[in-house]
């Protein structure tokens, strides 16, 4: 199993469950591609494995299971949290309560949140702003009025938490935070999670399932927990914003 040193202890321990016979590896450069051979199947965890590495596995017929991120190169077995499905009904869900400034907080190299949640939110209104920031900017950004954040990872929800009550600031009464990623308790907020048992249970289907003709690739869309740290947003009828529409305004004082 190849490991990364970000990759979550609890995840690891998951996959071990597999089989006691299971060995972990943080840098695979250090292995000679004659003593792969020994291996009957590779488990992917870290985020940037060399992709001579996977070839190598590959060519010697080795199975080989990508797990949280897309093959690159070559294509290979995987599973993978489905994160577009978890944002767009997360995101649906902060529309139709009235939200329109979201803001999506993942990794600095993907875009995968921010623009499931631009492309969901076209499809109820017009007048939505979608900006990208990393957790520690989350309170900076409620001072410039938004209303609401959408986490690609439990990692990143925790710490987009643990900003926001530094900052004084109120969930969800002044920002709603949701996230989607893997966890089995202590959820840091609502939001769409896959246990890693069950995560490790689809990687050990596929290697008991032998190879098929294509590496195969299963999504696993998570269960919706909640823990109250989402709502519709709220404004007295002095401070609605005058740039929202008639109908959001009279949903927003119905609610009220």
């Amino acid at each position: 199993m190849v490991l990364d040193p970000n990759t979550d202890q609890a995840l690891v321990d998951n996959f071990k469950s597999i089989s006691p016979l299971l060995e972990t590896c943080l840098d695979v450069s250090t292995i000679r591609p004659s003593y792969l051979n020994q291996f009957s199947a590779v488990i992917d965890l870290a985020a940037a494995t060399p992709e001579t590495f996977i070839r190598n596995l590959l060519v010697r017929g080795i199975p080989v299971v990508a797990v949280g991120q897309e093959p690159r190169t070559y294509s290979v077995n995987g599973v993978m949290l489905d994160t577009m499905l978890g944002a767009s009904c997360l995101t649906r869900e902060l529309v139709l309560g009235g939200h329109r400034r979201i803001l999506a907080i993942e990794e600095r190299t993907k875009i995968t949140v921010a623009e499931t949640i631009r492309r969901t939110a076209s499809r109820y209104c017009q007048d939505y702003s979608v900006d990208a920031c990393s957790a520690a900017d989350a309170a900076q950004a409620v001072e410039f009025g938004a209303t609401a954040c959408i986490c690609d990872s439990v990692q990143a929800a925790e710490r987009t938490m643990q900003a926001l009550e530094r900052a004084g600031i109120s969930v969800p009464q002044n920002l709603s935070v949701a996230a989607i990623g893997y966890g089995a308790r202590d959820y840091p907020c609502s939001g769409y999670f896959v246990d890693p048992k069950q995560q490790a249970a689809a990687v050990a289907e596929i290697l008991a399932s032998g190879q098929p003709g294509r590496p195969t690739t299963l999504w696993l869309s998570g269960v919706l927990i909640d823990r109250g740290t989402t709502g519709p947003i709220t404004f007295h009828v002095d401070e609605t914003p005058a740039t929202m529409s008639a109908g959001v305004k009279s949903a927003v004082l119905i609610a009220q």
